[in-house]
């Protein structure tokens, strides 16, 4: 409410006694809603039918069009091209089967519809599990937001689909493997073809620093990018401790919650391999300061040191020969499986997760585990007397 209860009106009438009749509804008008600038009631719903209508309804909600400012999810370009992308391959899925998607109504959405889009997944685009899930699961969250926004009696047919079981991959890169790594992260193996089959060389000097920065912190790629000398801690003694990043995931995930500049962070502990390349870096030329530890000269963006990162480890690592796709974010699974061993069921304090659950499930390496205990075995000898 104004505090003067003043509003100001153009008014449409062409004489004075029509100005003096408009003047007199819109000053009862305002009166009505208690000056008021927008109508307070709820409009009543306008309810789309057409499939193409709620599908543009649901992405509007996805890039917080009208969405009241407490449930706005904030939500980046590339998750909502994933939604974009999985509505489509629902509109595709149907005229894949001769139904025009054009006059389609939302509530002749049945369980046809779901096998359809699910065989166009598998048999059309031959989308992995977790790609199907993903797929799934936002097809699933507009369906439901529809029938939920505007009361759409009956049974929602795409909640009876089920999720792919997923194989656990929690494959780590070996030492030796990553040495292999290294010895090829050269200008001459750095040139190779893209998918759209232009020929380009992606070599950095900082390549190998990035990776080694990757390996003994378990950083994801724009962890890495990001660290600072300044963030490095230190202990009562004067010992390197830890770097302390923030924790982009976490931050994401209490964005809501957090102030405009406000950031989640965890503290990487230290251990003598990344003790020993912060040294080799210039730890004591540079400790306190504001530069960045990898590659503070590099001209081009963050992000597309993240992107390189990414690309040249993958094309190193093919380089190997060892016929699988291990990547650089498999580092961070070497790591943390290594803690693991010296941690045992504590690592999850050191990494910056809430428990077991996550870490066991996809990051810890069960083979090397097991190879660490049965060399851990054979210390004890003999245990059997005879």
């Amino acid at each position: 409410m104004s505090e003067d209860k003043s509003r100001i009106k153009v008014l449409d009438a062409k004489n004075i006694d029509d100005a003096l009749l408009e003047c007199k509804k819109f000053r009862e008008g305002l009166k009505e809603t208690q000056f008021q600038r927008e109508q307070v009631d709820a409009q009543a719903l306008v309810v789309p039918i057409l499939l193409l209508d709620c599908i543009e309804d649901f992405m509007a909600f996805i890039r917080d069009e009208g969405v009241p400012y407490h449930k706005r999810e904030n939500r980046t370009p590339r998750v909502i091209k994933h939604y974009e992308r999985s509505l489509l391959y629902l509109c595709l899925a149907l005229e894949h089967n001769n139904i025009d998607t054009k006059i389609l109504l939302f509530t002749q959405l049945n369980e046809n519809s779901v096998g359809y889009f699910e065989e166009y997944l598998v048999e059309v685009k031959g989308c992995r599990p977790k790609t199907f899930n993903n797929h799934m699961a936002e097809v699933k969250k507009f369906s439901k937001y529809i029938r939920q926004k505007y009361n759409i009696p009956g049974v929602d047919p795409f909640a009876e689909m089920k999720k792919k079981k997923l194989k656990k991959n929690s494959k780590s890169v070996s030492w030796e493997e990553f040495q292999k790594v290294l010895e090829l992260t050269t200008p001459e193996n750095s040139i190779f073809t893209e998918s759209g089959g232009k020929v380009r060389s992606y070599y950095k000097p900082w390549l190998k620093t990035a990776f080694e920065l990757g390996l003994y912190t378990g950083g994801r790629r724009e962890e890495v990018v990001q660290m600072r000398w300044k963030d490095i801690k230190l202990t009562r003694s004067g010992d390197l401790s830890g770097i302390e990043v923030t924790h982009f995931k976490l931050t994401r995930a209490h964005k809501k919650s957090l102030a405009k500049d406000e950031v989640e962070t965890k503290i990487v502990p230290m251990n003598e391999d990344l003790k020993e390349l912060l040294l080799s870096l210039g730890y004591e030329k540079f400790k306190g300061s504001d530069r960045y530890i990898l590659a503070p000269d590099e001209r081009c963006t963050r992000n597309t040191m993240m992107d390189t990162i990414t690309k040249t480890f993958n094309h190193y690592y093919r380089l190997i020969g060892t016929g699988l796709d291990k990547k650089f974010k498999d580092l961070r699974k070497t790591y943390i499986t290594a803690l693991y061993i010296l941690r045992g069921d504590e690592v999850y304090k050191d990494t910056g997760h809430e428990g077991m659950n996550i870490l066991k499930s996809n990051y810890i390496d069960d083979d090397v585990v097991l190879d660490a205990k049965r060399e851990e075995f054979k210390k004890y000898g003999k245990i059997f007397k005879r």
